[in-house]
């Protein structure tokens, strides 16, 4: 028997200004979680940072929004995710460079994704990003985007 799940999109904004945007599956069973061992092999999900981070400066969010994993996109309606681009766009200005921080791929139920992050510094000042990409069908497409405080700061 299938399972059936319910798929939440989360936006949440901290009092530091820090936002995550993701979507969680809530099932009727505990959600387990996992993490393989090493580092995997980033070169395709770093290609999707770059391009993201070239839509971010374009102010192209349409665009990434177009190239969104579906379960990112449907939990979300599209102007409401535009308004968050928009608005972190405006707070921040543009991505001036990124470093990549570490990765490692996680594993909720049978799902498996690819966590990167980064350390990003924008016209505006810096902040760690973390991007969750999709494994599956649809890999390399953006599940989650946590924008977190600067991480030089203590």
């Amino acid at each position: 028997m299938k399972q059936q799940g319910l798929v939440m999109l989360m936006v949440t904004t901290f009092l530091s200004g820090c936002s995550f945007i993701h979507y969680t599956t809530v099932m009727n069973s505990p959600v387990v979680a996992a993490a393989t061992q090493g580092e995997p092999d980033t070169t395709a999900a770093e290609k999707v940072v770059s391009a993201f981070h070239s839509d971010f400066n374009a102010e192209n969010f349409e665009g990434i929004y177009t190239t969104a994993h579906s379960a990112f996109k449907a939990t979300m309606t599209k102007d409401e995710l535009l308004g968050v681009f928009q608005s972190k766009r405006a707070k921040l200005g543009k991505v001036v460079s990124s470093t990549k921080l570490d990765s490692h791929e996680k594993t909720v139920e049978t799902k498996t994704s690819l966590v990167v992050s980064y350390s990003t510094t924008y016209e505006n000042g810096s902040r760690k990003e973390v991007f969750v990409l999709g494994t599956d069908n649809e890999a390399n497409s953006l599940i989650g985007w946590h924008l977190g405080t600067d991480p030089q700061k203590k």
